[in-house]
């Protein structure tokens, strides 16, 4: 198999995922909205809906559609045995993500009703309530199958697989390098964004969002210079899902589409009505159809479609104060955007301050253990690699500049990016901006498509830079995540020789299910105000209390 013939393969795989994903979030908001259960069947149905739609249009042959359907079973295989064997103990994940997933497995309907209560932690059904839903509807649907909560993760290892295959791709279309070895370096280096790296475990979306903020704009320029309907179709399911998983996505998807509207108009000379029309109608299944129990009812009960974040009586400050460092408060964005990305890397949220770091100096990957580094959440050494590839980039970007009707897509989406990241006003959180990791990768393919030999080798070693910095990200994950497992699975065999039921005050119903699916039987005193704590054993990755 040739080099064309593979990377149209792996597009395929892409593409399949994509819309696996797009039809079953669909298929689950219908399912709602008639006021019926989340349902395992509408993955199944789904997928079988995208290999036919693929099929449909009739974009890849039939062995490229065969060998792209088989490499998706051994990834699902793969990210299925990799979550399963992996458990999530951040806050977020904890706190309301799983539980929300599980609210939603034992038939809640958000389209319907409110959600209840959550126990000791009622706060939680706030964010459960008013955020969008939509990677939840996919877990559920997952759970429905699975029976393993943890196992839901895997739709994670399936985007990373799916931004790999479609950056190779569309690099391969778009760009003039003929070494199969460098057009997958770059590859790996879009790929593996520092925040997709550290919430690799975990029900966070941040690290979707980045999967998928990513896919969406390399299909935009591919819809420009190579205009079809499977992208079209595409486009439309990324839309669809990742405005329904975060409440910025939506702005920054608008920012990007709208860039290529007027880019589309400019190129026609003419306005494109038709694609007013496409955006139209998907703003409306968007907002108001698989987005209705977050978007739609918060219009119509908070009068506000980002409540609890905008709006009466928000939480907003509550949420962007969270993040922030002591000496963060009286900054501007861009005054609090620099200490971050050049703080040295440890936990520094409020009363401690950042520390500022002096580039090139001792540094650590310790804190990437968690999914939600406050400071330098690009990596450690993120900001010394900018730095250089600032420094790289002046001649060929004042090249480029010179000649910028040659190389205009590339600029254009370079101001794109760097508006949709200083409209963030907490812009110094990575996580809240992972598109700024397109930013040293676009510079040094610019760096690597210069005349001069020298720079070609100093953009390949940057490139690897990058990468290296994602790695150590990964390696702490892991040991991270080895500890992890290793003190959970000891709790559960020392629960399992507890006398049965075991008494416990739990505070999440992620964890009540982690007992459910290991057959330890349990009364949960958490409504019980005669219980006392100081009888309970705390275990800390567990988060409750079991008797003594």
């Amino acid at each position: 198999m040739n080099s064309n013939s593979l990377s149209k393969v792996l597009f395929a795989c892409f593409s399949i995922i994509i819309l696996t994903i797009a039809f079953s979030t669909i298929f689950n908001a219908s399912l709602l909205i008639l006021n019926l259960k989340i349902s395992g069947y509408s993955i199944v149905f789904a997928h079988f809906l995208s290999i036919l739609t693929i099929a449909f249009i009739k974009e890849f042959n039939r062995l490229e559609l065969i060998l792209s359907t088989l490499l998706f079973y051994c990834l699902i295989i793969i990210s299925y045995n990799v979550s399963v064997n992996t458990y999530d103990v951040s806050w977020d994940g904890q706190w309301y993500h799983q539980d929300a997933i599980i609210k939603l497995y034992n038939a809640w309907n958000p389209m319907h009703s409110a959600s209840i209560s959550n126990y000791s932690v009622i706060e939680s059904e706030m964010w459960i309530q008013h955020y969008p839903q939509a990677s939840w509807y996919l877990q559920a649907s997952l759970l429905e199958i699975t029976e393993k909560i943890q196992s839901t993760k895997l739709i994670n290892l399936m985007l990373i697989f799916g931004v790999l295959f479609l950056s190779y791709y569309s690099l391969k279309k778009l760009l003039i390098i003929k070494s199969n070895t460098i057009l997958f370096l770059i590859s790996i280096c879009i790929t593996l964004n520092p925040v997709v790296c550290y919430q690799i475990n975990s029900f966070y979306v941040d690290g979707q969002s980045a999967m998928l903020l990513t896919s969406y704009l390399l299909l935009l320029i591919l819809l420009y210079k190579y205009p079809s309907k499977l992208i079209y179709i595409l486009l439309a399911s990324i839309f669809i899902y990742v405005c329904n998983i975060k409440f910025t996505n939506l702005i920054y998807i608008s920012i990007f589409s709208f860039v290529y509207f007027i880019l589309e108009s400019i190129k026609n000379k003419k306005i494109n009505f038709r694609l007013i029309i496409y955006y139209s109608v998907l703003y409306l299944i968007t907002l108001f159809y698989v987005g209705y129990g977050s978007y739609g009812r918060n219009i119509i009960e908070k009068s506000h479609p980002f409540y609890p974040l905008m709006g009466e009586n928000n939480f907003g400050n509550v949420v962007k104060d969270v993040n922030k460092s002591a000496n963060f408060f009286d900054n501007n964005r861009f005054e609090n955007f620099i200490l971050s990305n050049f703080a040295y890397p440890k936990y520094s949220r409020q009363p401690n301050n950042s520390e500022f770091r002096i580039p090139f100096t001792k540094t650590e990957y310790f804190q990437y253990s968690r999914t939600d580094s406050e400071v330098t959440g690009f990596g450690a050494i993120y900001s010394d690699i900018l730095l250089i590839v600032l420094i790289v980039s002046v001649i060929p970007l004042v090249y480029y500049l010179l000649n910028y009707k040659k190389y205009y897509l590339v600029l254009i989406l370079l101001i794109t990016i760097t508006t949709s990241i200083i409209i963030n006003s907490e812009m110094f959180v990575a996580r809240y901006i992972p598109q700024m990791w397109l930013i040293p990768i676009l510079l040094l393919i610019l760096t690597f498509n210069h005349k001069f030999k020298s720079l070609k080798t100093i953009a390949v070693l940057l490139f690897i830079a990058l990468i290296t910095n994602s790695y150590f990200i990964l390696e702490r994950q892991y040991k991270h995540q080895k500890e992890v497992n290793n003190v959970i699975k000891q709790e559960i065999d020392y629960l399992k020789t507890l006398k049965q039921p075991i008494q416990i005050r739990n505070r999440y119903l992620s964890l009540e299910r982690r007992l459910i699916e290991n057959n330890i039987s349990f009364i949960n005193n958490r409504n019980n105000p005669n219980a006392d704590r100081r009888e309970f054993v705390y275990t800390y990755y567990e988060n409750y209390y079991f008797e003594k």
